[in-house]
């Protein structure tokens, strides 16, 4: 659920040339003309400047005020390839004019001559080392290229120049992640936010870059901020809900996602999440419809559809939940999770075949999962399949000679097959190892029935049903035994 941001680039630095001296009537009429076209683009007529000084440069092609005011206006209409030519001709007669300079640089840099734009602003640094705008742009350039460091060094100029300049702080810190110094880009991302707080970019990207350097509560402040000056852009509350959650504050995250649920947001992510934040709430059939609509946008959303499979299991939906767990096991083969649940769902609706064969392939993939083979060895058991059951029971027994079921399974074996001191002790070791475990004194109640103990059969069901008392098979064992 991270942001995907875009760093911010931007064109800056163009500067409106200067007049020269006018020499003669002519001249002066000229540069009044010149004049009156600038005071049209000034007054905002851009389309009425453009004709003006183009009318004037086709007049006295060679004049450098006319061909540099062409260019800039060419600028300002968005047309910068238009505005190479004159600004090339304009500084070839000026080559000492920085504002000339300037603008051909831009008009390079905007027209995707990056190699021309950077020679330009180059030497307007060399003749100006503290133009910072220069210096932006070679960082911009360079930025493009990916050429990092050369960026890095460009913009660290352009901020120590401009230290309002949130653009420039923005763009250095995309530098510094490209080159991957993540805590530098932070700390200027988060300076650029600082400076600009209306920007929502710069806050997005400050977040971005604290998320992936792990500091998750550093981040906050700034998702918060890019959320509240625009609570539409999905990606954000996403970020800010997952950091809420982080945070534990489930109660902000589900605000937040029924917010923006509410606005129009309709992403499988979003309702993924407000299921999950539903379900942690307690509201179960709110988390269900939310995994519902979640699924429906994405239909392979693994995460959602176990979210879902698991609610329908725990409501007793075996059938929907074992076709969802089949759907999982076919999107994810190697997922042990899902064939898990489906042979839990398998097994709930007596079909023990399929949940014996899924539960074997986790077993023989995962030979530790001592729950798994617990769940085999008792449906191996349900099917008769006793000897299968009894090297499960074993096999856990061998990794935890103290679980209480396993030693059960054991004492059933033996109980079985007739061994009835071997199953009384198996039954008595499993008291030890779980005393609250129930079964274990039903079974070894049966035990003892069968070793004529009936007074210690009586206790131990008395016991167990202490435990337990809806066990029924107990109370039904106890109501036999006291009767005979």
């Amino acid at each position: 659920m991270k942001p995907c941001l875009r760093n911010l680039f931007v064109a800056l630095g163009l500067l409106a040339a200067a007049f020269a001296g006018a020499q003669t009537p002519e001249d002066q009429k000229f540069q009044e003309a010149i004049q009156g076209a600038v005071r049209m683009y000034q007054g905002g007529d851009v389309r009425g400047a453009v004709s003006a000084l183009e009318a004037l440069v086709a007049q006295r092609p060679e004049d450098a005020d006319a061909l540099q005011w062409l260019g800039f206006v060419y600028l300002r209409a968005d047309r910068p390839k238009d505005a190479v030519a004159p600004l090339e001709k304009a500084s070839a007669k000026r080559p000492d004019d920085l504002k000339i300079l300037n603008n051909l640089g831009t008009a390079y840099l905007e027209s995707g001559e990056h190699p021309k734009a950077a020679s330009a602003y180059e030497k307007l640094v060399a003749a100006d080392p503290k133009n910072g705008v220069a210096w932006y742009n070679i960082g911009t350039i360079r930025l493009k290229e990916r050429a990092f460091a050369k960026a890095v060094d460009a913009f660290a100029k352009a901020v120590e120049l401009r230290p309002t300049d949130a653009f420039a702080f923005n763009n250095l810190a995309s530098a510094y992640e490209g080159a991957g110094q993540l805590e530098k880009a932070a700390q200027n991302y988060a300076k650029a936010s600082e400076l600009r707080s209306d920007q929502k970019a710069f806050a997005a990207n400050a977040a971005s870059t604290y998320l992936k350097l792990g500091k998750y509560a550093s981040a906050v402040p700034y998702l918060e901020r890019a959320y509240s000056l625009d609570s539409s852009d999905q990606k954000v509350v996403l970020a800010l809900a997952n950091e809420y959650v982080r945070l534990r504050r489930n109660a902000d995250a589900l605000r937040l996602c029924e917010t923006a649920r509410e606005a129009g947001a309709d992403s499988a992510e979003l309702w993924h999440n407000l299921g999950v934040l539903r379900e942690r709430a307690g509201d179960k059939r709110g988390a269900e419809q939310a995994y519902r609509m979640a699924v429906e946008r994405n239909p392979n959303d693994l995460d959602a559809l176990n979210n879902l499979g698991v609610l329908l299991f725990e409501r007793g939906e075996f059938e929907e939940s074992r076709s969802i767990f089949e759907k999982l096991v076919g999107l994810s083969p190697g997922s042990v999770r899902a064939k898990i649940s489906l042979g839990a769902a398998c097994a709930k609706l007596n079909d023990y075949d399929r949940a014996i064969a899924v539960w074997k392939e986790v077993i023989r993939k995962e030979p530790g999962r001592i729950d798994v083979r617990l769940s085999l060895a008792n449906a191996l058991w349900h099917v008769g399949e006793l000897d299968g059951a009894r090297y499960h029971y074993n096999q856990i027994l061998l990794q935890q000679p103290q679980h209480a079921e396993a030693k059960v399974g054991m004492g059933l074996w033996l109980l079985h097959n007739n061994k009835l001191p071997e199953a009384e002790t198996a039954f008595r070791d499993a008291i030890r190892f779980g005393p609250k475990y129930a079964p274990a004194y039903n079974n070894l109640a049966v035990t003892l029935e069968r070793r004529n103990k009936k007074p210690q059969a009586i206790k131990a069901l008395e016991q167990a049903l202490a435990i337990d008392p809806d066990f029924e098979e107990a109370r039904r064992n106890l109501e036999r035994i006291r009767g005979t």
